[in-house]
């Protein structure tokens, strides 16, 4: 950054006349003179340079520069979520910038091992679900504590759930994911299935709004799926005893008909 000063300019001015007359005097070797040509240029540099602003603005630059490739670097879910999250009044935190985001579905084995598995469908077969996010943090937001909200919204519009975490930031790639889960099987509370929301914060920033499917445990489906015949056997028998039922009460009319006539003659 340039800094222009009038008393610079006198001053200086003063200096390089001096300087010109010690050089033009000849009575010092050359390597002396080319020190102090070299001095002078370092004051004239000092002088009219701001270099404080100059290493700000170095950092302003290099974080411009990377902001396509980080764009580059969004997953697909992420370049939806960050639209969404806009679109619904969102705004950006600072420089950060969200590259990913999705939800961890979570099984735990009979034998103690775990399995985990992301993507955009989850079911009440598993055992929990996580919530994560990878942020690009540029320097100018490095070094820092931030406070990042996770929700899980159901297709109902209610907050199944809720985390919050207090993270320190790093220049380049956070990935974070909360440290509880959100219980699936056989969790009672959660009945409705279809299209959920994971809805990030960001100190106080919606940055992002990933749209996921919650599904039916097997147990529930198998239920649904009943076998034709069994559904057909029991259509008719439901049928039949309809049919009983009217033919009872036909005839129940018809004795009540015949014995009101029998009174009358």
């Amino acid at each position: 950054m340039i800094r222009y000063n009038p008393k610079n300019t006198i001053w200086l001015a003063a200096l390089s006349a001096i300087m010109a007359l010690v050089l033009i005097s000849g009575n010092l070797g050359t390597e002396v003179q080319a020190a102090l040509v070299g001095l002078y240029l370092l004051i004239v540099t000092a002088t009219f340079v701001d270099v404080g602003a100059l290493t700000g603005a170095k950092g302003g630059v290099v974080n411009t520069i990377r902001a396509p490739l980080n764009r580059a670097r969004m997953s697909p879910e992420a370049r939806e979520a960050a639209a969404r999250a806009q679109a619904r009044g969102g705004s950006s935190a600072g420089r950060i910038q969200l590259t990913n985001i999705g939800v961890i579905a979570v099984q735990y084995g009979e034998d103690g091992s775990t399995s985990m598995r992301s993507g955009r469908t989850i079911s009440k077969d598993d055992d929990g679900a996580i919530p994560f996010v990878t942020l690009q943090v540029p320097t100018s937001e490095a070094d820092r504590h931030a406070t990042l909200l996770f929700e899980f919204i159901d297709h109902d519009g209610e907050v199944q759930f809720r985390r919050e975490e207090r993270v320190y930031l790093r220049e380049g790639d956070a990935n974070v994911q909360t440290d509880t889960q959100l219980s699936l099987y056989g969790n009672d509370h959660i009945s409705g299935m279809g299209d959920w929301d994971l809805r990030v914060t960001l100190d106080g920033h919606l940055i992002g709004l990933h749209n996921f499917t919650l599904t039916a445990s097997s147990e529930t489906r198998a239920r649904r799926r009943r076998p034709t015949a069994e559904r057909g056997e029991q259509a008719a028998q439901r049928m039949a005893a309809d049919e009983a039922r009217s033919e009872r009460d036909s005839m129940s009319l018809e004795e009540l008909l015949r014995d009101s006539n029998n009174r009358e003659s």
